[in-house]
């Protein structure tokens, strides 16, 4: 359309002077849209960290409480938890040539130590009173079932290591 065609009013419309198209336009301008202020942003922002930190504070506070070592805190009930004895150590890091065997390079002697460390300690058995405060499914021995059948997760875990590491070893022994 051509910007200077007269713009004819409906019959609806009061009656005077016929306005060009542009003049119409010029008139009839939209509403620019409004804009949400800043503090409303603010606000909003404020109240989702505040509702987001109270529900990680209810939640992380109402966990039903496990026996806890005072040394090191659990959060998971271990049956070998009253065996424990904290000492402090010192752990050398394998350089220079006093590197532990666990440390060595691979050979038989290195497969033989790592399997000593998790084969010594594999399956242990508790009474069912410990059992019933595991936080997994164990089951009763055959032979005696007033006990059940555990085994620490660290020496699966070393034997998982030594398993998959036995893969990337070169050259075989």
């Amino acid at each position: 359309m051509q910007k200077d065609t007269l713009y004819e009013r409906l019959l609806s419309d009061p009656p005077g002077d016929d306005l060009t198209l542009k003049e119409v336009e010029q008139e009839y301008q939209p509403a620019p849209r409004a804009r949400v202020p800043l503090s409303l942003w603010i606000f909003v922002a404020f109240q989702t960290a505040l509702i987001i930190f109270l529900g990680a504070f209810i939640t992380t506070h109402n966990r039903p409480d496990c026996p806890i070592n005072p040394v090191f805190p659990q959060v998971l009930y271990s049956p070998a938890q009253e065996a424990l004895e904290y000492q402090p150590k010192a752990f050398k890091m394998g350089l220079g040539h006093h590197k532990p065997i666990y440390q060595q390079p691979p050979s038989k002697e290195v497969d033989q130590a790592w399997l000593d460390m998790y084969n010594a300690h594999g399956l242990s058995q508790i009474p069912k009173s410990q059992a019933r405060l595991l936080p997994n499914k164990t089951l009763p021995i055959p032979a005696d079932p007033d006990n059940y059948a555990v085994g620490l997760a660290v020496f699966h875990q070393l034997h998982c290591l030594v398993w998959s590491t036995s893969f990337v070893a070169s050259p075989p022994h």
